[in-house]
């Protein structure tokens, strides 16, 4: 027994008179098939589903190609509104591609070129608004390590920024004094350096700063040195978060002190204004060095 088969045009060219035309046509098959499917090796329920299935594939495609074109404009209509405008571009596109000639795909043409020049308007403002961060970050990095000398170490390929008014020699005078390292790789390293000179060794085992009434204990391991004169401690080592914190409360603080805790005693001293100027423009110039460009 042969069957009728429909055929679909390969391109969307039909009109709505189409519609009740392929209906009429595959109900015709689907009751030439009940009426010669007497095979009684077959199943003609099971034909009937297959014409009914091939019917409403059918219908879709007469749908999509009389409405599709409607619904892709407005879904990228829809996208443009939203911001979209990638999005609305692709979808615009594939409606020019799959249906050339008609008034939607001209309408699409226009969203295309009126959301390329709203995005390229807005590729522009974001890559000038970049410059300015940036032009903003290096003025900034540049002010904060006028306050620095940059001493590089080519032997071990990284840069030592200390502050001008930071002592060159460790037995100058006790001093809370960060630094900055620039590895290989420009990141940032701050560096906490806490040096206590006097006559006599306290042999440092720890140390209490208090900065307007907050305190903040460390452990320490301090080296010792001496002359004739006098006596020199210090510690040296990566400042981690809390040696951060503690330097920008010293920094702000209207009254900081630090006392010396060691097995030969203990020892005060006032953080002295200069020294919090140091540490403000230490922490700064960190700051600006590790601000991303």
């Amino acid at each position: 027994m042969n069957h009728p088969a429909a055929v679909l045009p390969a391109r969307c060219h039909v009109t709505r008179n189409a519609r009740p035309f392929a209906v009429t046509a595959l109900a015709a098959a689907l009751a030439a098939a009940l009426a010669g499917c007497s095979d009684p090796r077959g199943d003609p329920w099971e034909k009937v589903k297959e014409l009914e299935a091939r019917v409403a594939e059918l219908e879709q495609q007469l749908d999509d190609c009389q409405r599709g074109p409607g619904r892709q404009l407005m879904a990228a209509q829809a996208a443009f509104d939203k911001g979209e405008l990638e999005l609305a571009i692709q979808a615009a596109r594939t409606l020019v591609a799959q249906n050339p000639g008609t008034a939607e795909a001209e309408q699409a043409a226009q969203l295309i070129s009126t959301a390329e020049a709203r995005l390229a308007e807005t590729t522009a403002r974001e890559a000038a608004a970049s410059a300015r961060e940036a032009s903003a970050v290096a003025e900034a990095r540049a002010k904060a390590l006028r306050q620095l000398v940059a001493r590089p170490d080519k032997a071990q390929g990284v840069t030592y920024y200390h502050h001008k008014s930071a002592p060159e020699y460790l037995n100058a005078r006790s001093v809370l004094a960060p630094y900055i390292v620039v590895g290989r790789d420009g990141s940032p390293y701050l560096v906490l350096r806490n040096v206590y000179v006097a006559k006599e060794s306290l042999t440092i085992t720890a140390v209490t700063i208090t900065a307007d009434g907050r305190r903040f204990e460390f452990p320490a391991t301090f080296e010792r040195d001496n002359d004739d004169l006098q006596v020199w401690e210090w510690s040296e080592g990566a400042a981690g978060a809390a040696q951060r914190d503690m330097l920008a409360a010293v920094a702000n603080a209207k009254s900081a002190t630090i006392r010396y805790h060691g097995t030969g005693g203990n020892a005060d001293r006032a953080i002295s204004a200069a020294e919090k100027s140091m540490i403000r423009d230490v922490l700064g110039a960190y700051d600006a060095l590790y601000a991303t460009p």
